[in-house]
């Protein structure tokens, strides 16, 4: 059997050429019928040098390539016939490059895309939100600060050089706080290497803007050794004045946070349903940050308090309202807790237990997360357990619990010799 000759004018990069225009042969042709000059070989195409492409502001060249290849992943090009007048562009190049020059795409467009990227991954909304304010915060700044100022509708890609992007963040940070700074650019790093893998620019400017130097997060829990036990005796009892007053429910939301670490976020998600296991062996299964689920032992003091609330919830609204599916937080009405409402409970439980003055600013609700890491830490648990139980992505995160723990350091500061020379100082001193 006589072998299929191989086709040899393949071309999968162009497009189809016109049937009344030979391919190869044919020269260029103006929208007034003449005949484009040849292509001069010493001028090339500015983003692939191997591929000819004189420059004519009149309208596009389009290119296929020859049957030698003269580098490795090259194909030298020659002109086919004109593209269509109305190609929106001012400069002639190949197709090759065309498919990849996309250096004037709108910023506010490639944003879009980086989040719908992004949208993959499966972000907390909020996370998200951060993504659009911060990218869309420097790049009104940048757009206001080129020449002439641009709305943002109208900024390029291009026009953001690391001098752009350097000044525009210099606006950014001056009324904010280092953190959201921080946080700003390692979105915009995460931005310009989505665009770099997508061919939209060459390489990541970021590197070239300063970063703030971020301190270690330190944790705060709440101050006082009896604090937490203080909290609950004084929620349990029901005081302060209160219109309608659910001391098991305020109990339960305290004991989760305190007895499990659980996070704002983690304790909206629970549902009846979540709380799983025999006697003895309850756990909790808790949709953790980023979507990473984890379950938690539940022993059985906590496991008492939440069967308290949720007996106590079927008093007030019935069964029905205590299915598997059903939110596991819900407020005096017997609707699902909101964030803001579960942030006022937990205020409220401290300004009634007095111990306001011990909460850390800012804190509220994470201050009970932290007050269980650092306990556990205080007890003896390792960084991995602690990693485990709180749900952190990173050791780093956990082993701060480990490093400042109040115990820990004044057992060191105790243990120092100076100080007990002091204790034989006053002692020789009243003797």
């Amino acid at each position: 059997m006589n072998p299929v000759p191989r086709r040899t004018d393949r071309n999968p990069v162009a497009r189809p050429a016109d049937p009344q225009v030979d391919p190869v042969d044919h020269p260029a042709v103006s929208p007034d019928g003449d005949a484009a000059p040849p292509p001069r070989a010493k001028e090339r195409c500015q983003l692939f040098p191997a591929h000819p492409g004189p420059p004519d502001p009149a309208g596009v060249l389009d290119v296929r390539p020859e049957q030698q290849e003269p580098a490795r992943n090259r194909r030298s090009c020659v002109i086919v016939k004109r593209a269509p007048l109305d190609w929106p562009t001012t400069r002639k190049t190949c197709i090759i490059c065309l498919m990849h020059d996309k250096s004037g795409v709108l910023v506010i467009e490639l944003i879009e895309g980086f989040l719908t990227a992004r949208a993959t991954r499966k972000p907390s909304p909020h996370t998200q939100a951060a993504y659009r304010r911060d990218l869309i915060g420097v790049a009104t700044l940048a757009a206001e600060l080129t020449t002439p100022p641009l709305p943002l509708a109208d900024l390029r890609i291009d026009a953001l050089s690391p001098g752009l992007l350097r000044t525009a963040f210099a606006g950014f940070a001056a009324d904010r706080a280092a953190a959201s700074v921080g946080r700003a650019w390692s979105t915009w790093n995460s931005f310009f290497t989505f665009l770099v893998a997508e061919q939209v620019v060459p390489g990541n400017p970021m590197p070239a803007v300063g970063r703030p130097r971020m301190p270690l997060p330190q944790p705060k829990p709440l101050r006082g050794e009896d604090t937490p036990e203080q909290l609950l005796a004084s929620a349990a009892r029901g005081e302060g004045r209160q219109r309608d007053p659910w001391p098991e429910r305020d109990v339960a939301v305290l004991a989760l946070a305190l007895c499990a670490g659980l996070r704002l976020s983690e304790l909206l998600a629970l549902r009846v349903g979540s709380l799983s296991g025999r006697p003895g062996e309850r756990r909790v299964e808790v949709a953790g940050k980023g979507g990473r689920p984890r379950v938690l032992p539940v022993e059985p003091g906590l496991d008492e308090v939440l069967s308290a609330y949720l007996d106590s919830r079927v008093r007030r609204f019935g069964t029905r309202t205590v299915r598997p599916d059903s939110p596991l937080l819900v407020d005096r009405q017997g609707e699902p807790l909101r964030r803001g409402g579960l942030q006022y409970l937990v205020e409220s439980c401290y300004r009634r237990a007095g111990i306001g003055d011990r909460v850390p600013r800012g804190a509220r609700l994470h201050a009970l997360r932290h007050t269980f890491a650092t306990r556990l830490a205080e007890d003896g648990a390792g960084a991995a357990e602690i990693m485990r139980l709180l749900g952190h992505a990173s050791l780093a995160s956990s082993q701060t619990y480990i490093e400042v723990t109040a115990g820990a350091q004044r057992e060191a500061v105790r243990a120092n010799r100076t100080n007990r020379a002091l204790v034989g100082l006053l002692r020789a001193a009243v003797g």
